[in-house]
């Protein structure tokens, strides 16, 4: 089980690197789509703020467009960005993933290391950083602003 959590935070990390790094160039098929939808809120994790978590907004087949992506900051809080750099998402529903690498003693990576150069692990259970058949962790996006809440548990 711990092989699948680490080969899916290495899968995740591959899709959202590119994402990441590519800073505000705005390649094909990242392109800003018409409409985008303020999607904002907090994560805790077992009560409390879950910093430096990623979360992955992963479209159903019945929405169309690219998805996206948010970073947690120190106090769990994040915005939903759609792959072309803007803040948003496009109207639709989404399965949630929750994904936080770290060392394999649960120690944070440094700062400058690579993920890949230290050999981080998913710190998160399957059931949150994969996407799940009982649709628990589903946001449907409307054409209105939305905060949107996560308490998460560990067990």
């Amino acid at each position: 089980m711990q092989r699948q959590s680490l080969i899916s935070g290495f899968v995740l990390s591959c899709l959202l690197v590119p994402a990441i790094l590519s800073g505000c160039s705005k390649k094909a098929g990242y392109e800003k789509p018409g409409a985008l939808v303020q999607i904002d809120g907090t994560v805790t994790l077992d009560g409390a703020p879950w910093p430096g978590g990623t979360m992955s907004f992963l479209p159903q087949k019945t929405t169309t467009g690219t998805g996206g992506y948010a970073i947690t900051d120190a106090s769990g809080k994040f915005t939903a960005m759609h792959f072309s750099m803007e803040p948003g998402l496009e109207a639709g529903t989404y399965d949630v993933t929750f994904s936080k690498l770290t060392l394999p003693n649960g120690d944070p990576i440094p700062e400058g290391k690579d993920a890949a150069d230290v050999g981080a692990v998913e710190s998160m259970p399957p059931r949150l950083a994969n996407v799940q058949p009982d649709g628990k962790h589903v946001l449907v996006v409307t054409t209105e602003p939305q905060t949107v809440n996560y308490d998460l548990k560990s067990k």
